[in-house]
């Protein structure tokens, strides 16, 4: 992550995803799982870019789950 150009990042996206044989799908689907919520969290340590977005483009649950990762993502950022 250290290597990646500041300057070039706009925003970052946290989204669900899914395990498929041999690879891992961003899916938008599900929870954000627990080792991208600790990326994210090295990512913000490091002052590495302030823009979030939170995407959920299937099955998307109850507005209280979506406030719930909203909030840990704006904890994770302050």
């Amino acid at each position: 992550m250290r290597q990646l150009p500041q300057d070039r990042i706009a925003y970052m996206h946290l989204a669900g995803h899914e395990r498929r044989e041999g690879y891992v799908l961003d899916s938008h689907r599900g929870i954000v799982a627990s080792e991208v919520w600790e990326l994210f969290t090295q990512w913000m340590q490091q002052g590495m870019c302030r823009n979030v977005m939170i995407e959920w483009d299937q099955d998307v649950p109850l507005l209280s789950i979506l406030q719930q990762e909203l909030k840990l993502a704006r904890t994770i950022a302050a």
